[in-house]
């Protein structure tokens, strides 16, 4: 429930011309708390045991509970079925994007971390702080990318973030050395696509839609984790060799890039207008 509203409260809560910084913003909190949860989680466990875990998280969901009573102003509406315009070519090309976008990127970090423990040799700890470069500056510049959603077209934005992503895993499919360099521009370019094409979706959607189009982005943005979890493992099951299977899984990727880039392109309302 909290995925599923807190873009919707957000758009409802703020102007349009604001809307993609605080969207920004709402990522950066997301990537954060994903980053610092298994970082506090491994801390409390390692001084005070497992059970310490339901502490931290019986602190942390009471404060968010008091924050946002007293700052969000609650208001009955007759729920209605799903709202015609949610339908439109533009609108679910975004969103089928979004799922493409997690569905060809996600598992990327498995792959990676299975590469460099099993063939480079490194240990888990090293392997996850080489991981963490991608994470760190999507979490940084998530806030930044929210601003050229503000003045520009949200989903030419996205585009360019996922023509990005699209050439950064072609480039690991044809050589996986280059580990560092790849997940710095994965990073960047995923931080450039994740709250504009938010904010495009957001913004295509009529106000009394919002929770529906809200709850569909989060849940495409699960099903393309799943499904890209999904791709690995299957390669990995029918393909003993690792580094070949590794190369096959990006290139499944590669493929689901380019497809998320189209659609993502197909969205914007400059080159849809054209084409019409």
């Amino acid at each position: 429930m909290i995925s599923g509203t807190t873009v919707a409260i957000l758009s409802d809560g703020l102007p349009r011309e604001m809307r993609g910084r605080a969207i920004g913003l709402n990522t950066t909190a997301v990537y954060l708390g994903l980053t610092l949860g298994p970082l506090a989680g491994g801390f409390l466990t390692s001084l005070y045991g497992w059970r310490s875990l339901f502490i931290l998280k019986a602190i942390v969901s009471l404060t968010s509970l008091i924050l946002g009573t007293r700052s969000l102003y609650l208001e009955y509406r007759r729920p209605r079925a799903l709202h015609p315009k949610i339908f439109r070519i533009r609108l679910l090309a975004a969103l089928t994007a979004t799922l493409l976008n997690y569905n060809a990127t996600f598992a990327i970090g498995i792959v990676l971390s299975n590469y460099l423990q099993k063939i480079k040799g490194l240990s888990p700890d090293e392997a996850g702080l080489i991981l963490t470069i991608q994470s760190i500056l999507q979490t940084s510049l998530s806030p930044l990318a929210g601003y050229p959603a503000d003045i520009y077209d949200p989903s030419l934005v996205a585009s360019t973030g996922m023509a990005i992503i699209t050439f950064s895993v072609a480039v690991l499919s044809l050589t996986i050395k280059h580990i560092y360099m790849v997940l710095a521009i994965l990073g960047i370019m995923f931080a450039l696509f994740a709250s504009p094409n938010t904010t495009s979706i957001m913004n295509m959607s009529p106000r009394e839609a919002y929770g529906t189009s809200s709850a569909l982005i989060a849940t495409m943005r699960s099903l393309g984790q799943a499904l890209s979890t999904s791709i690995i493992t299957t390669i990995m099951t029918m393909e003993r060799n690792l580094l070949r299977a590794s190369e096959e899984a990006l290139i499944v990727y590669v493929i689901l890039s380019i497809l998320a880039t189209t659609l993502s392109i197909v969205s914007s309302e400059r080159i849809r207008s054209r084409i019409v």
